[in-house]
């Protein structure tokens, strides 16, 4: 006590010294080396931060909708990822488009968003909210009553409705948007005309050509100085998006000997007591991996041995230790029945608040069982009324198209008491059961013949390794790494130890797959780190099930390609240049003999192709292939001329114009071309206006500091 006392007479002094060491954190991260001396901000958007603070708890809330939707707590990696992707698009576009709007006077004003909600044409988010889930309509009145009560209603319910309300907003902007920029499109009558005649002007012509496969590669000689030459006339047609390259060796987490012996033993001791348990269920979700299982199952449903030793056994027969599947498993017959494999029921739902069914209905539970027995008992009178009163009272939806039949179903396939009370009724019979959802009346309405089938208790243990074996590879990968601090040394250290190295190519700041790597993106973020280097080797990563070590490769950087890597794809082009200038040349002093395009193919000892309805829209010529400069060329020319050599992407050509056909358009056709033009445009725009935005914006991405 005495301690206590003395702290407390220095609390000053400890909040001092607290204070000091946060303003030195803080103060540090802004003046030390890294990327962490950057921001506190994950991005920048046209000059408007994204706080980490306001990102991680968009990002919460939709991690804990995306785990409400699938009904399980825990979420993949990668479904993790997915959703830091989503959340980042989704308020990047907000960003933006909220900005366009300001810019552009778009709003939504008060007497307009009271339209949507209770006009005549309310919004379809409205609908969708204020529909009978009993009629399958839309229930204008609903509306009317929730708004004149709004102040009553439940405080999470207002905010429901008020998000729903920003919903239709943001949805009205998008429209005006959308409507703005796709109605400012017009086609007038001569594009309509040169649309037509890009179809429909056909050509036949007389083609000779020299293919360059014709000069041997071994004939054309490229000089360094002719690449560059190239290169530098080129340039914006060699740019690149910023990529890592890294080779890779994975330590992966297997079991040694040593374990699998221990999980043995400790199998061994459970299957003991196993033999002797009472309540096999309890043991079961006691010591086992997975959990008990209480299905009835038919013959071939279950693991082949448990099968063939349990289906004819007598009930307390157990199926003693085996491996399959990575697992340690053992079993134990629990009790055997004559089951049907499928049955059909129609059913009634009469549910209440709190289940989650429909977050419109207000009934308490005891209304609702209420309300259940009397139609239960009405339809013990008159079980003809079974569909309309479905029809009729069911909440769930989809009995208006169904009559509430549910068609048939697997023995089990249902929530257990809703299962339990059709096994156990009669067909014919008109039965209640209560489950999560609520009251249930149930007609039965068929079952197959019944069959055997058994309830198995299962435990199972994963072979998996140790805490011990865990730390070893972590030693061996970290001295792997530490041991071989360059590219040189990991490729010979790979070669010597036996190891398999992969190749990740052109990795992007934020994928999230690498090859045979569950969680690869802490290796991704050191690939990115400005103090990582060409040859540099990386620590031993854990990454979920495995330890990885890496070296870094290859850089690029968003921009214009460097010479020496585009020079690979550079040198085929200036070697078709030069060929095409031998080919031209061949096909020049041939000309100067004979200006027919058959005496100079005689010459050139090749053949004269006809070509046939050709377009300007053609995407190919041909008996030859995609040659779009040949095809502009053919439509320059008038009939019966003859070209000079047409250098082309395949070849050499000479062409001569046989025909023109040139069909006149009447009005009907050019305001179909222009109609089918103006709305080509406007679906373009609903599908590529985010990314026009998105690609014309300032954005800056900090995500690699953080994830």
């Amino acid at each position: 006590m005495a301690l206590i006392g003395d702290i407390r007479k220095r609390s000053g002094l400890l909040i001092a010294i607290v204070g000091i060491a946060l303003a030195a954190f803080v103060l540090g991260d802004f003046f030390s080396s890294g990327p962490r001396q950057r921001s506190f901000n994950i991005g920048e958007i046209e000059g408007e931060e994204i706080p980490i603070l306001a990102f991680n708890q968009r990002l919460e809330e939709n991690l804990n909708m995306r785990r409400q939707n699938l009904g399980r707590d825990n979420l993949t990696m990668q479904e993790q990822f997915s959703i830091r992707q989503s959340t980042w698009d989704d308020m990047v576009r907000e960003i933006l488009f909220d900005k366009e709007y300001r810019k552009l006077g778009l709003h939504v004003s008060t007497e307009e968003l009271d339209d949507l909600v209770r006009g005549p044409n309310p919004h379809n988010f409205i609908r969708q909210s204020f529909t009978d889930p009993q009629t399958g309509m839309f229930d204008r009145s609903s509306v009317d009553n929730f708004l004149r009560n709004f102040n009553q209603v439940d405080p999470a319910m207002r905010q429901r409705y008020l998000m729903l309300e920003q919903s239709i907003k943001e949805d009205q902007l998008a429209v005006k948007h959308q409507n703005l920029i796709s109605r400012a499109f017009y086609v007038p009558e001569v594009l309509a005309r040169k649309d037509y005649f890009a179809k429909n002007h056909q050509a036949t012509v007389l083609t000779l050509a020299l293919r360059y496969n014709l000069v041997r590669d071994d004939e054309v000689s490229v000089s360094e100085q002719e690449l560059r030459r190239f290169y530098d006339a080129n340039k914006f047609r060699y740019t690149q998006e910023q990529a890592r390259t890294a080779d890779y060796v994975i330590f992966d987490l297997q079991p040694s000997a040593e374990d699998r012996e221990k999980i043995q033993e400790e199998f061994n001791k459970l299957y003991e007591e196993f033999r002797q348990v009472s309540d096999v269920p309890l043991f079961i979700n006691a010591v086992s991996d997975s959990r008990y299982d209480s299905s009835w199952f038919k013959r071939g449903q279950l693991p082949v041995k448990i099968d063939e030793e349990l289906f004819d056994a007598s009930v307390g027969t157990i199926v003693s230790p085996f491996i399959e599947g990575g697992r340690h498993i053992m079993a134990k017959l629990l009790a055997t029945d004559s089951r049907p494999d499928s049955l059909m029921a129609s059913h009634i739902l009469i549910t209440y608040r709190g289940t989650g069914v429909n977050q419109q209905i207000t009934r308490s539970k005891d209304a609702a069982k209420s309300k259940a027995d009397s139609l239960f008992n009405e339809l013990q009178r008159n079980r003809r009324k079974f569909a309309e009163f479905a029809r009729e009272f069911s909440d769930d939806p989809s009995a208006m198209q169904n009559d509430g039949d549910l068609g048939w179903f697997e023995d089990g396939m249902m929530v257990y008491p809703f299962n339990k009370a059709v096994i156990e009724g009669r067909v014919g019979q008109i039965v209640m059961a209560e489950t999560q959802f609520g009251f249930h009346i149930i007609e039965i309405t068929g079952k197959t013949q019944p069959i055997k089938k058994v309830r198995v208790g299962v435990v199972d243990r994963i072979i998996e390794p140790s805490t011990r074996t865990i730390q070893e590879t972590y030693v061996r990968a970290s001295q792997f790494a530490s041991s071989n601090r360059n590219a040189t040394a990991f490729d010979k250290a790979v070669v010597e130890e036996g190891l398999s190295k992969r190749t990740a190519t052109d990795v992007k700041p934020m994928d999230s797959n690498l090859p045979g790597i569950a969680a690869p993106r802490e290796l991704i973020r050191w690939m990115y780190n400005e103090n990582t280097k060409i040859g540099d080797v990386s620590p031993a990563f854990d990454v979920d099930g495995a330890f990885v070590v890496a070296t870094l490769k290859d850089i690029k950087k968003e921009g214009t390609m460097p010479f020496e890597r585009a020079k690979g794809m550079i040198e085929p082009l200036v070697r078709r240049e030069k060929k095409a200038e031998i080919l031209v040349k061949r096909m020049q002093d041939a000309l100067q003999v004979s200006n027919d395009i058959h005496s100079v193919a005689a010459k050139l000892e090749t053949s004269v192709d006809t070509l046939r309805n050709i377009t300007f829209n053609s995407m190919n010529l041909p008996n030859f292939g995609r040659e779009p400069r040949v095809i502009a060329k053919i439509f320059t020319m008038q009939p019966n001329q003859l070209s000079g050599p047409v250098t082309g992407d395949l070849g050499v050509y000479l062409l001569k114009v046989a025909e023109l056909t040139t069909p006149e358009p009447d009005k009907e056709t050019l305001a179909g071309i222009r109609r089918v033009l103006t709305n080509g445009f406007r679906s373009r725009v609903s599908r590529e206006l985010v990314g026009a935005v998105e690609n014309n914006a300032r954005i800056s991405d900090n995500r690699m500091m953080f994830y």
